[in-house]
């Protein structure tokens, strides 16, 4: 449902044919990518109480994904700079919970690509991601105003579940993830008539 609406709010209203707007773009993901351990933190200490009535929140077992973020982000920030190595998160068993809404003291992954690249490679995580994200946000602009609409909700959308789902190294959620990736291009191919790329 997350991916739908981001993918469709940014088909319908995101101002592609402005430059300026696409560097605004990148530097807001940067900026969440760079902050996610310390803004994980201040969502389960502000957010539980706000929402934690709301159907479609229990149902998407918000306050459980929150308290692992923050168990797991604190957990990071005790190695900043180079992490703990891929998958650490499932060799971790001594992570600092109350277990409010996640009963368990340890997790297979953060739920969270961010997170799981801080816990995994500290700062070079976010550093490697933003220039990933930069590098294909200039990719889709190339591509002509009606095809970079279609690619970047996409591309947000895919983006939008990995910052809310799923472990990153999942074998079966990278498959996902490359067929998405081929239905975006093919889907902005059919649907977009031919353009010359910027």
């Amino acid at each position: 449902q997350l991916a739908v609406l981001v993918g469709t709010l940014v088909i319908a209203i995101f101002p592609v044919r402005h430059k300026v707007l696409w560097i605004v773009l990148w530097t807001l993901i940067s900026a969440l990518l760079f902050s996610a351990p310390w803004l994980s933190q201040y969502l389960f200490k502000t957010l539980p109480p706000l929402i934690g009535d709301i159907d479609w929140f229990k149902e998407g077992y918000a306050l459980s994904r929150l308290e692992i973020w923050d168990f797991v982000s604190r957990y990071a920030l005790q190695n900043p700079l180079y992490g703990y190595g891929i998958e650490a998160t499932e060799a971790i068993k001594d992570f600092d919970t109350k277990q409010l809404y996640f009963t368990y003291p340890v997790v297979l992954h953060p739920h969270n690509f961010a997170i799981q690249f801080w816990i995994e490679f500290g700062v070079m995580g976010p550093i490697f991601l933003s220039a990933l994200t930069g590098f294909l946000l200039c990719k889709i602009r190339q591509q002509g105003v009606a095809r970079a609409r279609y690619m970047l909700g996409g591309f947000l959308g895919v983006m939008a579940v990995m910052s809310t789902g799923y472990g990153v190294w999942q074998g079966w959620f990278l498959g996902l993830v490359a067929i998405m990736a081929v239905y975006i291009i093919l889907a902005s191919a059919l649907l977009c008539e031919a353009e010359p790329a910027q």
